[in-house]
């Protein structure tokens, strides 16, 4: 009986630093990877402030 491989295929693509709109403010910034995509600024706020800039319509301009 023949033996087949179903593991997931490697990616082609490397992950490389590359600028990214954070997908909370919105502004630009050096992505280290392609899974990050929150900046540094938002990721350190306190979570009422992110959920506060969120209500007032400014991660949605």
């Amino acid at each position: 009986m023949p033996t087949y491989n179903i593991s997931k295929p490697k990616s082609d693509r490397a992950d490389k630093p590359a600028f990214r709109r954070c997908l909370d403010c919105r502004e630009e910034f050096l992505s280290s990877w392609s899974g990050e995509r929150i900046c540094r600024r938002c990721k350190s706020d306190d979570e009422s402030v992110r959920a506060a800039r969120h209500f007032d319509g400014v991660a949605f301009q």
